[in-house]
């Protein structure tokens, strides 16, 4: 009885399977995309902060808060 409802049921579990799937992949694409869209904004930031802007400038040309560019300026300096 087992086996006749595992085939009965396999389109549908199959068909879960699938959605689930691709549920997952759009899922972790879009987590990519934005650990991405963060890691370029902190590389552009450690950019201006190596060119002399001062971190003040730099939270000013990119509307990010200032405290969170003083954690990268001084993740530079302990990095070096």
């Amino acid at each position: 009885m087992c086996q006749a409802l595992r085939e009965i049921m396999a389109p549908e579990v199959e068909e879960s399977y699938n959605e689930g799937k691709i549920e997952g992949i759009a899922v972790g694409r879009t987590e990519g995309r934005a650990e991405g869209r963060a890691e370029g904004r902190v590389a552009l930031i450690k950019d201006m902060l190596r060119l002399g802007r001062s971190p003040q400038e730099v939270s000013d040309f990119s509307g990010v808060p200032l405290e969170f560019i003083l954690e990268i300026e001084k993740s530079m300096r302990d990095a070096e």
